[in-house]
């Protein structure tokens, strides 16, 4: 069933037009802007686990347009132990 991922594509518009489109809606771009600086935050904490989930989102909500430019600080914060809770 080959349709179904091609259904949401208006008619004479392709995969790139649609990417392009993304990356010009707005409230897309600021949600990942949010998804960013909350992984950001909490490597800053040292709740690499809560980064890693934010940076996953945001990776998503940009259809995976982010990982390559974010390898560095994922690989690392993978790499490092998580903190002690506060609680």
């Amino acid at each position: 069933m080959l349709a179904a991922p091609f259904a949401a594509i208006p008619a004479g518009q392709g995969r790139d037009d649609m990417r392009v489109d993304r990356r010009k809606d707005p409230r897309r771009r600021a949600a990942v802007d949010v998804a960013i600086a909350l992984a950001e935050l909490n490597a800053s904490w040292g709740d690499y686990e809560r980064a890693l989930e934010h940076l996953r989102a945001a990776d998503e909500l940009a259809s995976g347009a982010l990982a390559h430019r974010f390898t560095a600080e994922r690989d690392e914060w993978a790499a490092r132990p998580q903190a002690t809770s506060l609680t």
